[in-house]
Parts: structure tokens; sequence; C-alpha cells
């Protein structure tokens, strides 16, 4: 609970410590309601007592908070280059809160998060490149996604836009980006002379993903169309 005795959804970080209070705190309910039978003058000590409410809310927190728990510990355990996943990790951060903004206990408090996350992500033209030619690059995505994820980002942004609107848009930036990439690899050819190679033809076919990204899931699940 937080100050004055308010329930816990009032509260606007998080960390590793205070996720695995949530998580342990959640099933806490039963044990206060038999400590209270056996021991009635607990109750002095507390500025109230907690009840299903309390629970619920600290629940639905750690459900909440479990979405930013996974995405760190996936980034800091990995070993191998993360890049062409993170458009979809960062787009899956926006999906969450534009799905929890409409909860009662996250109203006042979402938009404090979404702000920050418009800050570091929310103006996609400041993003770099090299963050779209991974996904390009990536053999079993490559155009399909990129086009969704820039679907996604313009439509996020400017809710006032129609579909065909957000539609040209979104094939003018990829054509920007594809004519990057193409004029990247010019360059770099012609500096270390690696025209020799052949160019590799790979297939563009939607692969299965195993982590828990919503963004992603909605990605495969439409076939790569909004």
């Amino acid at each position: 609970m937080g100050e004055g005795g308010g329930r816990v959804v009032g509260w606007g970080g998080w960390g590793d410590g205070m996720f695995a209070w949530l998580h342990v705190g959640q099933y806490l309910g039963e044990a206060f309601v038999e400590f209270g039978i056996k021991e009635k003058s607990y109750e002095k000590d507390l500025q109230r007592v907690p009840d299903r409410l309390d629970f619920e809310a600290i629940k639905e927190m750690a459900d909440f908070l479990e979405k930013f728990k996974t995405k760190t510990e996936n980034v800091s355990a990995l070993t191998k280059p993360l890049v062409h996943r993170l458009i979809r990790e960062i787009l899956d951060v926006n999906l969450h809160l534009k799905k929890w903004s409409t909860k009662v206990n996250f109203v006042h408090w979402i938009p404090d998060m979404k702000d920050k996350y418009d800050k570091y992500w929310g103006d996609y033209a400041k993003i770099s490149d090299y963050v779209y030619f991974a996904i390009l690059l990536d053999p079993t995505m490559k155009s399909q996604l990129l086009l969704y994820t820039f679907k996604e980002m313009i439509g996020s942004k400017d809710e006032t836009l129609s579909k065909s609107e957000i539609e040209l848009k979104a094939y003018e930036m990829l054509y920007e980006v594809e004519r990057k990439i193409e004029k990247f690899f010019k360059t770099n050819l012609e500096k270390y002379d690696m025209g020799g190679s052949s160019q590799q033809q790979s297939s563009q076919q939607v692969v299965d993903c195993d982590d828990d990204n919503d963004f992603f899931g909605n990605f495969l699940n439409s076939g790569g169309d909004n």
C-alpha cells in the first residue's frame, strides 16, 4: 500500500526488487485473513487492514510490470546480436502501455510512462537507420516487417490519419530506408572491392518466434498487413 493506506497502484516506478515484492505479495491475502482470525491485535499497528481489493491491485501491478522485467532480463542475458529485434521490442512496449492506459487504476500515471517512452522512441525519424537496416538484413522478415513497423509507428504518433494515409507514409519511409541501405552497400563494395560476391536471395517467409511479444504476435497474425 502507498502513503495514507492508498492502494499499491499509486506507485509509479519499478525495479527488480519491487516486482519481486509484488509478485510474492499477491499471494499473501489468505495469510492476512488467517492471521487476523488468530491475532486480532495486529490490526492496531496498521493504518488500514489490507483487503481483497488491495491484493487484486498488487496482482494487477505485478502483471503490468512483468513485461518490463522480462524484456530487461532478455536484453541483459543475450550473448548474440539483438539489433534486428530492437524495434519489435520497442513497439511491444508502446502497445503494452496503450493496452493498460484504459484500465481504471492506471489512467493517472501511464501517461507519464508514455511521455518517457516518446522522449526516447516516439520520434521514428530520430531512430538510427542502422536499426532499420538490421530488419532488412534479417532473412526471416525483411521489408514485410519493416513496413508493418512503420505503419504502427505512424499510426501511434498521429491517430487522425486514415489507413490509406498511414500506408502511403509507411511506403515512403520504407522506400527511403531501402534507398539508403542500397547506397550504403554500393559505397562499401566500391571501397573494399567486394564486387565479386553474388547477391543471395533470401526467403521472406515469416517464421514464428518463441518470445512474449504482443507487437510481433500481431504482425504474425496479420500476415504483415494492418
